[in-house]
């Protein structure tokens, strides 16, 4: 990002009697950097994952360019197979031509093979877990919550029946 400050400077030509008034600006550019968040991280097979590529620095206006060929801040994913992935992004400061890429880290797992969603509180508690993370609402949740929930996954969907409407796809009553 720049910044810029103006700094007046006056003086007298002492055999003239001239006066001279001068403006100079100084202006300061940081150094581009980015990150990649991923949500959710770690997510399921078959899961949709939304990459998103944060700069900072530079002049503030960017462009982004994914490996994947996309030209956005963010994309999504569904990737097909577990592993680790390893998505890129490519910041280009618009102003400066300054670019740089970042490479960020997606963890996918399978989805438990005795699970189908969605659960209810009568289905096991590591299946209730996975649709708390497969929703994408345990991310949402505090480390303390995200612990209570892990401990009763039952529990914890009883407590909260709103999520039964928010995310049909992963909870019935």
């Amino acid at each position: 990002m720049s910044s810029s400050t103006e700094n007046p400077y006056s003086f007298t030509m002492p055999d003239t009697k001239t006066s001279i008034t001068a403006d100079f600006k100084q202006t300061t550019t940081t150094t581009l950097s980015a990150t990649i968040t991923a949500s959710p991280n770690p997510a399921y097979v078959g899961e949709e994952v939304l990459l998103t590529c944060n700069a900072t620095g530079g002049s503030g206006q960017y462009s982004y360019v994914w490996g994947s060929g996309i030209q956005a801040q963010s994309e999504s994913l569904i990737y097909s197979s577990p592993g680790t992935y390893h998505p890129e992004c490519t910041v280009t400061d618009l102003v400066t031509g300054q670019s740089i890429t970042v490479t960020g880290s997606v963890t996918v797992q399978n989805v438990p093979s005795s699970c189908s969603f969605p659960v209810t509180t009568s289905s096991p508690a590591s299946c209730i877990l996975a649709a708390f993370q497969a929703s994408g609402y345990y991310d949402l949740l505090s480390p303390s919550d995200q612990q209570a929930a892990a401990a009763d996954p039952a529990g914890w969907l009883a407590s909260h029946p709103y999520l039964y409407s928010r995310y049909p796809n992963y909870f019935a009553e």
